[in-house]
């Protein structure tokens, strides 16, 4: 199954100039744990829920006062419309991501994909299902944190 039958097309995106404020409201607002971080008409970075937690605790500075570029992951992990969902779903286990945005030929937003949005795709393929299942409990796996060193 390809992932433009599976992707979520209508998204919200941010840019690195954005505040982590003005990006949490627009996950709150449309229920969602990342954002893509969009500069010109490329996907430049991805912001997640966490990274704004993470920032927001760590700094001595209110989420109205951080940019979303001084937090977000620049060069993220991402996908075509046209890849098959095996091959996203191993993508995802490789880089412990959960969700991708999914790029056009030009790295413009199309939309993005999630373990959920493959979750559901998977109710009628048991061996999609299981794959997914398996992605998850990859993902979900504790990482080995290395002392001293913050990414």
């Amino acid at each position: 199954m390809k992932i433009s039958k599976i992707m979520t097309v209508d998204v919200e995106s941010c840019s690195p100039e954005d505040t982590l404020a003005a990006a949490a409201a627009a996950m709150f607002r449309r229920d969602c744990g990342m954002l893509p971080v969009v500069s010109g008409s490329k996907v430049v970075g991805a912001i997640t829920d966490r990274d704004i937690a993470i920032a927001s605790a760590t700094r001595d500075l209110s989420p109205s006062q951080i940019t979303v570029g001084e937090v977000a992951k620049r060069n993220p992990v991402t996908c075509t419309a046209g890849k098959k969902a095996e091959e996203v779903l191993s993508v995802m286990r490789k880089k412990r991501v959960r969700r991708l945005p999914v790029v056009d030929e030009n790295d413009g937003l199309a939309g993005i994909v999630s373990l959920a949005d493959l979750l559901h795709a998977s109710k009628n393929n048991k061996s999609l299902r299981k794959e997914v299942l398996n992605t998850a409990r990859q993902i979900s796996a504790p990482c080995p944190i290395v002392l001293g060193e913050m990414k």
